[in-house]
């Protein structure tokens, strides 16, 4: 298994960003240790890094390639992305949504 310190500088290397800031980094290890995490942080500050290298790093960390690939073919992995809206305003999706597994909810 890779150290997630590696594997976070290179996840960040590759969308051009040098380090975490201390809140974006403690936002990505609540999501590691499955903790509730509210970030209310000034516009601009990065709130969404944190959540979009999440996957990145978590696919690094579990295996590279075809094995995970697999693992979200065959729906032991579900990523969804909705807008707030949709996830409270839509009665068919809210039904939708309560059938499924969901492991990780992010609101942006």
């Amino acid at each position: 298994m890779a150290d997630i310190e590696q594997v976070v500088e290179e996840v960040l290397k590759q969308v051009g960003v040098k380090c975490f800031k201390d809140e974006q980094r403690m936002i990505l290890d609540c999501m590691f240790e499955k903790k509730d995490c509210v970030a209310v942080l000034p516009t601009d500050f990065g709130k969404s890094l944190p959540f979009q290298a999440y996957l990145p790093v978590k696919r690094a960390l579990l295996r590279t390639g075809k094995e995970t690939d697999e693992l979200i073919e065959a729906g032991k992995v579900v990523i969804i992305h909705a807008s707030p809206e949709s996830l409270v305003g839509d009665g068919q999706w809210i039904s939708t949504i309560q059938r499924l597994n969901v492991t990780d909810i992010v609101v942006d």
